[in-house]
This record gives structure tokens, C-alpha cells and sequence, in this order.
């Protein structure tokens, strides 16, 4: 891949990470695991016995997890995997929107966190009660430190480039080893990340195309918001990927679709019938656009 193309990303493209985490409320009971080897004649080291430790407060730590869970489907869904190393690439037209979306889903998790800490004593008496003699006080954490347990961290930088490396108090030759590396590294990820919006277009147009499909055939089907909502994404990032217009016709077909109103999609035959061939022929020209 040529170098403009690299450092067009770096210049409208940064990195993204969000780490999620909380406590875990599982522990492994040795004592326990022995006691049941024993009872059933099994070989050491078979059994582990495994205590939830937060049994009867299911309801909040779902909760909790939830909004977790979604704020990294979010973030999935607006970036692309930068090179394995567990941050995301975001466009800098979209990242003051991303930052605010993560935002208010950071205060929603507060919020559950707040509930769950509130209903934290009484949820580990009744919890230590289920577990019987398994349940120990010492397993637990007190109420006030919960909302240290559970949260979400997420932070922003720009994609180094080759003066980074060449910054560093290093001999000439090993600085232009690691800016070659870097490059070939940096190259090979922005391929990697094409090639990974072009596989989620291609799944968001057969998704849409074969629900026209079944609506055509007289089949009960539901065409759901968030599949448009796919759409207008994948097409947005696709955009920023595109450095040669070769992708500009698919971009605009597809963004043409995700932004036709849902009723009019699930209703009208004749638009049903319109982007069922539109579609189509877009799959049957893909193994082309995607080379």
C-alpha cells in the first residue's frame, strides 16, 4: 500500500480504546471442589467448584453489564480494529459525536452503578445466606467501594508516525529499522481495516437484500431500524477508506438505502423491489470492488 495512503489515515483517523471492567463475583472454592472429589470418587484436580458470590443480585449486575456490553458494541460499530492492539480507529469527522455517544452511556453506567451500590449490603446478606456455610464475609468488598468495582475508561491519541521512532535516543540504523517496521506494521493494518468494512458492507447490504427478498415472496419478516442504521455506518466508514473514488458508487447506493424511511422499506412494494435489484447487482459486482 503507498505511503500517501498511510498517512492519509494518520491525518483523518485516530485511535480509540475503551476498557470496561468490574468485579468479577465469582470465586473458586478449593475446599469445596475437594469435598465434592471425594464425595463422587473423583480424580484430584477434576472438580471446581465455583461460588457466585452476588447470587440474588443478578438483576443489577446484568444491568451493569449491559450497558458495558453496549457501549463496546457502539464503539465496534462506529471504528475499525487498529492492528490488534485493542484500540480502535474512529474518523476524526465522527469522533467529537463518538465521544459524546460513550459519554452518555457512561452516565447511564454511573447510574446503574449507583443502584447496584445501594442494594450492595442487602444483596450480600441474602446472597451469603444462599450459599450457606460457603458464603464469607472476607469475600466480600464493602458497599462504599463499589463505584471503584465498575466503570469504563476510554481514551483518544493520534497513530504515530515515523518521527515518533526517529525521536527517540536511539542509533541511526535502529530508528530506521523501527520506522520501516512501522510502516509495513501501519500498512498492513489499514488494509486489514478496509478489508473489514468492506466484509461488514457486504453483510449489511445481503441482510437488507434478503429481507426484500422474503417480503416480495409474501413471507411475515421484519426490517428493524438498526439494519438502515448499519447501513449509513459501514457507508460513512467506507468513505474514509476510499482514497481513489473507486468505492464512491457503492458508498452512495448503500448510504441511499440506510437513509429511505424504514415504513417505506417494509411497506412499499415497488421500493422493495428497487433495492432488491439495486442490491443485487451491488453483490455481483463486490468480489471486484472488494479487490
Amino acid at each position: 500500500m503507498r505511503k500517501e495512503i498511510v498517512d492519509a489515515v494518520r491525518s483523518s483517523w485516530v485511535m480509540v480504546r475503551l476498557e470496561t471492567y468490574g468485579w468479577g463475583g465469582s470465586r473458586t472454592d478449593k475446599n469445596a471442589s475437594r469435598e465434592v472429589e471425594a464425595q463422587h470418587g473423583a480424580a484430584a484436580g477434576s472438580v471446581r467448584a465455583v461460588k457466585q458470590l452476588l447470587v440474588t443480585a443478578q438483576a443489577e449486575l446484568d444491568a451493569v453489564r449491559r450497558i458495558q456490553r453496549e457501549m463496546r458494541d457502539y464503539l465496534d460499530s462506529v471504528s475499525v480494529p487498529w492492528s490488534g492492539r485493542g484500540s480502535r480507529l474512529v474518523p476524526t469527522s465522527q469522533l467529537v459525536d463518538v465521544l459524546e455517544q460513550l459519554a452518555k452511556r457512561n452516565v447511564r453506567l454511573r447510574e446503574a452503578v449507583n443502584r447496584l451500590a445501594s442494594v450492595w449490603d442487602e444483596r450480600v446478606q441474602t446472597s451469603k445466606a444462599a450459599l450457606g456455610t460457603l458464603g464469607l464475609d472476607v469475600a466480600y468488598p464493602a458497599a462504599d467501594d463499589v463505584p471503584k468495582l465498575f466503570g469504563a475508561r476510554f481514551s483518544f491519541e493520534p497513530i504515530p508516525d515515523n518521527q515518533s521512532c526517529r525521536r527517540l535516543s536511539l542509533p541511526a540504523e535502529v530508528a530506521d529499522h523501527l520506522v520501516e517496521r512501522m510502516e509495513r506494521d501501519h500498512a498492513r493494518a489499514v488494509e486489514e481495516a478496509r478489508q473489514q468494512v468492506l466484509e461488514r458492507v457486504q453483510a449489511a447490504i445481503v441482510r437488507v437484500r434478503d429481507r426484500m427478498a422474503k417480503k416480495l415472496e409474501g413471507e411475515r419478516t421484519q426490517l428493524h431500524e438498526s439494519a438502515l442504521e448499519e447501513l449509513r455506518q459501514t457507508a460513512v466508514l467506507l468513505s474514509e477508506l476510499d482514497f481513489d473514488g473507486s468505492l464512491q458508487k457503492l458508498i452512495e447506493e448503500i448510504d441511499a438505502v440506510g437513509r429511505t424511511p424504514v415504513e417505506r422499506l417494509r411497506e412499499d412494494r415497488h421500493t422493495q423491489e428497487l433495492v432488491k435489484v439495486q442490491f443485487d447487482e451491488l453483490l455481483q459486482e463486490f468480489p471486484e470492488l472488494a479487490a
